[in-house]
């Protein structure tokens, strides 16, 4: 007779030791998997960037210029009636800012058309409802890191707003939304690249010819966290593009360095205790001397934020960048040396 070795099962400790060393090589397996698609998200961002100083360029060359950073004049003024509007009498939008300025230019064309076809006065009081303009996706303005991008919803009054990340620099101005007024003096230039539209320049804004520290050496735009899925519906959250830009969306001061502590200052914060994103609501304080509309460069990507330079180079930059270097960086025409970073 032929005898059959009976199979030995695993016991239950050996089985208990299997899962426990599955477990252990995921363990240890899933932070490598987590840090590379961050990378990966990571140089995703850094693209869009890339993709934003081009446009920036293409603009520059056809116009003379930058866009400037936001407008927040009416359609007839003394420069005459806006550039992209045909009817004599078409109201401007007022509170338009660069990204508007910048469709065109960033394969948006049926969106810009569009929106210089509306009639409506305000940039926020365009219809905002489901299948708008206001939420049409820009997916170059937005960060693959930040989980609140890209649209922005009101569930009280079913409102879509697409909301990016990326905010043009301002140099280290206090007030972003009103060129560091001191409630005294009239609207003035900020330290950086971008700010009000000033009389007479059109839809143009500041040239290469008025960065004097070089266009390697000065920024030109960086990243914002958005507070959550309704933060493009507070006035004053970074990249809330569809709120216009008088109240500081288009813009971060380097005054602080990035991913700083110190709380952001807008007029309704979406959020005042956002992870990386301190806020602190200001509303009718808005726009006086003391305290000051503001936003500061932020991200989800560990550590740092990126940047692109006027010269169109995109960097990644450390939190632990130089306060001086950082405000260097910021201004135009400081004259002061970078140094490393």
């Amino acid at each position: 007779m032929n005898s059959t070795t009976p199979r030995r099962a695993f016991t239950l400790v050996e089985l208990l030791a299997v899962i426990a060393i599955i477990g252990l090589l995921i363990a240890l397996l899933l932070p490598s998997v987590q840090s590379a698609r961050e990378s990966a998200r990571r140089m995703s961002c850094m693209n869009n960037l890339k993709q934003l100083g081009i446009a920036m360029q293409q603009y520059h060359s056809s116009n003379g210029g930058f866009p400037y950073g936001y407008s927040d004049s009416s359609g007839i003024t003394p420069e005459g009636i806006h550039p992209f509007v045909n009817a004599a009498n078409a109201p401007y939008h007022r509170r338009d800012a660069f990204f508007h300025r910048l469709l065109p230019f960033v394969e948006a064309k049926s969106l810009s058309e569009l929106y210089e076809a509306d009639g409506t006065t305000f940039v926020h009081v365009i219809p905002a409802a489901a299948g708008s303009m206001t939420n049409n996706v820009v997916s170059m303005y937005a960060c693959p890191s930040d989980p609140s991008s890209p649209i922005s919803v009101d569930p009280t009054a079913s409102v879509r707003r697409f909301c990016g990340n990326y905010v043009v620099c301002t140099g280290t101005a206090q007030d972003t939304a009103a060129f560091a007024r001191d409630g005294t003096s009239a609207f003035r230039p900020t330290p950086g690249m971008f700010g009000r539209r000033l009389a007479a320049r059109s839809i143009v804004g500041l040239s290469v010819a008025h960065c004097r520290d070089g266009a390697s050496n000065t920024l030109l735009a960086s990243e914002g966290i958005r507070r959550g899925p309704h933060a493009g519906n507070n006035f004053g959250e970074p990249g809330a593009y569809w709120l216009g830009g008088s109240w500081g969306e288009y813009a971060f001061s380097t005054l602080e360095t990035p991913n700083t502590t110190v709380p952001d200052n807008v007029w309704a914060c979406a959020s005042t205790n956002w992870p990386m994103a301190p806020c602190q609501s200001l509303g009718s304080q808005a726009g006086s001397s003391n305290p000051a509309i503001r936003n500061f460069a932020r991200s989800m990507h560990p550590g740092s934020v990126n940047v692109v330079l006027c010269d169109g180079a995109v960097r990644n930059v450390s939190n632990d960048v130089s306060l001086t270097v950082w405000r260097n960086l910021g201004n135009r025409a400081d004259g002061n040396p970078i140094g490393d970073y």
